[in-house]
């Protein structure tokens, strides 16, 4: 995977590698050891205190509060929602991660709602996860597909510290390029995209974000679908796993974050 920063920010190119063969029981291993690094405030010692006051005003530990928004196909209890809400809560910044499910799900409808009413329930969510973690909590929006749509849409009315899209759909089922929430960003974003994704062409994506204006970091999973689950025979030849490929993204929303947030 590669990630590409543009914008204000820099204009570079990050190759990550891959990590090598794991085990199966990575997972746990992976989630308990990030559980333990965060209680014990691992990796604290190299944020400066210049950064940390910048980060909270008070010189102690950044505050993150993520609002974690589902894709059209699932609520918030689908199991890859879950998981990447349990990748979230390793990073040691972050104190909150509330997923939310939009009010067609909580009816038991499989047809999203309107777009407003989408709107609606999502900034009714921000609201009330502002009213939970304070004002000097950093409150990041992060969605999957329609939910990272959304993100984007909220962060043009409502101040948030960044936003990451795991999967934005560029191209809609009937072909229309939904690019212009995007032109219209100002936030720091985070794009995070698979590279066989329909609903993303990389050359489409690679142009509407060459042309945003906001800063802007372009995450490159290999042979990643819209999920960013990359292929049997990706995995194969590069020796690794999903596991491991969903935990070099999670490295790169955790580099964004400490970057855009300056912790």
């Amino acid at each position: 995977p590669s990630a590409t920063r543009v914008g204000p920010l820099c204009d570079c190119t990050i190759q990550i590698p891959l990590y090598p063969r794991i085990s199966r029981n990575y997972g746990s291993q992976f989630f308990s050891a990030m559980a333990a690094r965060k209680r014990a405030g691992a990796g604290s010692s190299s944020v400066s205190k210049r950064s940390k006051q910048a980060a909270d005003g008070a010189g102690g530990t950044a505050r993150v509060a993520v609002l974690f928004a589902h894709g059209a196909g699932a609520g918030s209890s689908h199991p890859w929602m879950q998981s990447w809400a349990q990748r979230l809560r390793t990073l040691p910044f972050v104190e909150r991660v509330k997923s939310f499910d939009y009010d067609y799900i909580r009816r038991g409808s499989k047809r999203p709602d309107h777009h407003n009413k989408l709107i609606q329930t999502h900034a009714m969510e921000l609201a009330n996860l502002r009213q939970e973690v304070g004002d000097e909590t950093h409150v990041v929006l992060i969605g999957k597909s329609m939910g990272a749509r959304m993100s984007c849409h909220i962060a043009h009315e409502h101040a948030v510290a960044a936003v990451v899209c795991l999967g934005y759909p560029l191209v809609g089922i009937n072909g229309a390029v939904r690019d212009e929430v995007l032109l219209g960003m100002k936030t720091p974003l985070l794009l995070c995209q698979g590279t066989r994704d329909r609903m993303s062409p990389r050359a489409r994506m690679e142009n509407t974000v060459a042309k945003m204006s906001a800063p802007t970091t372009l995450h490159w999973v290999e042979t990643g679908d819209h999920g960013l689950l990359a292929t049997k025979a990706r995995l194969k030849a590069t020796e690794s796993s999903q596991e491991n490929i969903d935990h070099v993204t999670l490295g790169v929303i955790e580099k964004f974050l400490r970057s855009t947030l300056e912790i």
